[in-house]
């Protein structure tokens, strides 16, 4: 969304379908695909959850010689 920051992070199907209703998501900019969600920064207030998610969309994207280093 223009003019506000947000969060956006790659997540599994079942995690994106939890989040549909949720007040803090707002519509992307752009078509990334229908995993990723967008989230309005003013809105979180558990940034704890949010980094759970920024950690599933990590595991989502990285390279796999990134992942192993991660996980190591």
């Amino acid at each position: 969304m223009r003019g506000k920051w947000c969060v956006n992070v790659k997540l599994e199907e079942p995690h994106c379908d939890l989040l549909r209703d949720d007040p803090r998501v707002v519509a992307m900019t752009y078509n990334a695909g229908k995993r990723w969600v967008s989230l309005a920064a003013a809105a979180i207030d558990d940034w704890a959850e949010i980094a759970d998610m920024v950690l599933e969309s990590y595991r989502m994207s990285a390279p796999k010689r990134l992942l192993a280093k991660l996980d190591a």
